[in-house]
């Protein structure tokens, strides 16, 4: 993401938050830094502390986006991300073939093109508890 901002002559700041208090240490910092959004990022952590994070994004007038459809829903301004929903659903549909007795199929899901079990091990994913936000540059003076 980094790589990407600068592309474009965006600057990116990450945060990292742990604990409670370093969510409400992370969204000070963001306001004194006078960033324009807040991206936070994906992790477990963030998504049980979803009310607090809400509370604060608007306590601090900053633009958020969250990686769960449920943080919008719940009143954070936007998200982004697959639908969890989509994904049970495409699960339940394969648990059924095979409960059927079906061996082997190849599924008509893009994603079963990108990734197949048996292809690549999985790799244990590592723990992440990183705020971002993206400012901008000064706007152009004319």
């Amino acid at each position: 993401m980094q790589a990407a901002a600068r592309a474009i002559g965006q600057k990116t700041t990450i945060l990292k938050a742990g604990t409670v208090r370093d969510i409400d240490a992370a969204f000070a910092s963001v306001a004194e830094m006078r960033a324009d959004a807040l991206l936070i990022g994906t992790d477990s952590f963030f998504f049980i502390r979803a009310p607090q994070l809400i509370v604060l994004a608007v306590r601090y007038r900053m633009p958020t986006l969250y990686f769960r459809r449920e943080f919008a829903a719940a009143g954070g301004l936007m998200s982004y991300g697959s639908n969890p929903d989509e994904h049970y659903r495409v699960v339940g549909t394969y648990v059924g073939r095979i409960l059927k007795g079906e061996k082997a199929f190849r599924s008509t899901h893009p994603a079963s093109d990108q990734v197949r079990a048996g292809d690549q091990p999985l790799e244990p994913r590592r723990r992440s508890t990183s705020t971002y936000h993206q400012q901008s540059s000064p706007a152009p003076t004319r």
